[in-house]
């Protein structure tokens, strides 16, 4: 018990760090975003356009905007989680999304792949969200440079596995953050009864699959 609960210590300690470099990334981008229209704005008060179109400029950032005000809606984890099915393709997208805005691996290019048909998982999307984004930071920061990330989604009847993979430096002190990495993973999606670990390439994190907790309501 008491390992469990100091292992949930450094998970939670791991994804405050993430927290705060994300939160950083996303006001950067919000300031690049004022910057524009500001300058924008400018042209128009002093009747100046040039070879720009200020109107359509202004109409790109305030939907850059928006995009950025709802990527940093899913930042904070919830206290009180909610379970219900969870599409696989569309939570690994948005934590890509997410994700793109931490320091770490900014430029570091990431796909995502489907092992057959995807069933859907069970529990609560914003967490099972930030644990994607909290392992796609781990194997990012120590991915190989010139290395793309991949986010390799597999499903049977019993769990969906998101496994995020690259090559990963083989040294011990990449293998011991990572496994930080994986701890703050973990914790995020322990709730929904998912779990993180880490392999010789990357993250991979587990959920209980809908038909799983389906199957075990009829009993």
């Amino acid at each position: 018990m008491e390992e469990s609960g100091a292992s949930d210590r450094a998970g939670a300690a791991r994804w405050l760090t993430m927290h705060d470099d994300l939160l950083r990334g996303m006001a950067h981008a919000l300031s690049n975003r004022v910057g524009t229209i500001l300058a924008v704005v400018s042209l128009l008060e002093i009747g100046e356009s040039g070879a720009v179109q200020p109107i359509e400029t202004l109409r790109l950032e305030a939907d850059r905007l928006e995009t950025l005000l709802q990527t940093l809606r899913h930042l904070p984890r919830r206290t009180r989680q909610s379970l219900e099915p969870i599409l696989p393709v569309d939570v690994a997208r948005a934590a890509i999304e997410l994700q793109a805005h931490h320091p770490d691996g900014r430029d570091v290019v990431c796909d995502v792949h489907l092992d057959g048909d995807m069933m859907p998982a069970w529990g609560d999307a914003a967490s099972i969200e930030l644990a994607i984004a909290a392992a796609l930071t781990g194997a990012k920061r120590h991915i190989a440079t010139g290395v793309p990330v991949a986010v390799r989604i597999s499903s049977t009847d019993d769990v969906v596995r998101f496994d995020v993979c690259g090559t990963i430096g083989g040294n011990a002190e990449s293998e011991r953050d990572l496994a930080l990495d994986a701890s703050a993973a973990h914790w995020l999606v322990s709730e929904s009864g998912g779990r993180a670990d880490t392999h010789a390439s990357g993250i991979v994190i587990e959920l209980p699959a809908l038909a799983a907790i389906r199957r075990a309501r009829k009993r």
